[in-house]
């Protein structure tokens, strides 16, 4: 069984480089062509695909709407696909979240099991997505899909990897999954998840070149 890990396209709080978490942001006119063109590289390389979750996050939502459009599938929307909660400092700049919450965030990114009041911890997280992992296989078993793809956000697949790699939680970092890119796992009787592409976006250049699908 494959799953194929997709992060939403670029919203317009990505843009001006706002932690988002739960806020239900939309997705900017960038966002939305690089979702077109994921949608068309994914029938290309999932064409089995026959199941599709999403986030109920307007951001994923709006992703995978196009998705399924192109693939013929109606996205099953699931609260548990939702970004790491930031409500402390949701929609704060990076610069302005260390001035106001310098300890906290300190606090939060060195210590995966801190309990701060507003903060989903990285280990509350990463219980989150193994939950979220083992339902939607369970779903996909079920009914026989052989291809699954997830459209989420992107410090949830970080911590997703982290946890199926053995990884320390806090190592996301070094883990790169650009928005709207495509990262793949596959699971294996006897090695369990395998991680096949990592950060996939080839199929964005036709963005960055000004090109949109609007099929």
């Amino acid at each position: 069984m494959k799953i194929h890990l997709v992060r939403h396209g670029v919203s317009e709080w990505n843009l001006v480089g706002r932690w988002q978490g739960n806020a239900d942001v939309p997705l900017s006119e960038i966002g939305r062509c690089q979702a077109e063109a994921t949608a068309e590289e994914l029938l290309n390389i999932a064409p089995s695909v026959s199941l599709l979750f999403s986030s109920d996050l307007k951001r994923a939502r709006e992703t995978a709407e196009r998705i399924g459009k192109r693939l013929g599938l109606s996205p099953i929307l699931r609260k548990d696909l939702r970004e790491c909660n930031f409500s402390l400092w949701a929609g704060l700049t990076f610069e302005e979240v260390l001035k106001k919450y310098k300890e906290e965030f300190r606090l939060w990114s060195s210590n995966p099991r801190v309990s701060i009041e507003g903060l989903e911890s990285l280990f509350e997280l990463k219980d989150r997505t193994l939950k979220a992992l083992e339902e939607i296989r369970q779903i996909a078993i079920d009914t026989s899909a052989a291809e699954v793809i997830v459209v989420g956000h992107g410090l949830w697949i970080r911590v997703l990897l982290c946890a199926l790699l053995e990884m320390p939680l806090e190592n996301h970092k070094r883990l790169d999954v650009a928005n709207a890119s495509i990262t793949t796992i596959e699971s294996h009787e006897q090695h369990g998840w395998i991680l096949r592409t990592l950060n996939y976006h080839q199929h964005l250049a036709i963005v960055e070149e000004g090109i949109c699908n609007k099929n």
